[in-house]
């Protein structure tokens, strides 16, 4: 055997362990997500409720600061920014808890089916 093949099998038999491992991962994270949907549906409810809260707030207060002298512009621009990115946490944690919605009625239909034909 020469050289390159040598090298070359070695980095194969490398590239395909760590394949599995990926793989492996990926299918204990999905599993994790599967049996947790309905905690991490309400978790993400409350992250949504927060971050919406403090969008509110910062946007509120942005539009009071925009009247301090010298510094209100900086401050309000600011708060505008936070705002925002609350809103988008928001939003986001919003998709998460109707995807883990999503999940949680699949498993429903899945039982449900499996109750039906008696497994």
């Amino acid at each position: 055997m020469g050289f390159f093949q040598s090298i070359g099998k070695k980095i194969a038999g490398g590239v395909s362990t760590l394949g599995k491992k990926i793989g492996s991962g990926f299918r204990a994270g999905a599993k994790f997500i599967k049996d947790h949907s309905t905690q991490i549906g309400e978790i993400a409810g409350k992250v949504g409720n927060i971050a919406g809260t403090v969008g509110n707030i910062a946007t509120t207060l942005a539009g009071g600061a925009a009247v301090i002298p010298g510094i209100g512009t900086a401050v309000a621009g600011g708060l505008g920014a936070l705002g925002g990115l609350a809103k988008g946490v928001e939003a986001g944690a919003g998709g998460v808890q109707d995807a883990m919605g999503k999940i949680d009625d699949v498993k429903a239909r899945v039982q449900a089916g499996r109750r039906a034909l008696g497994m």
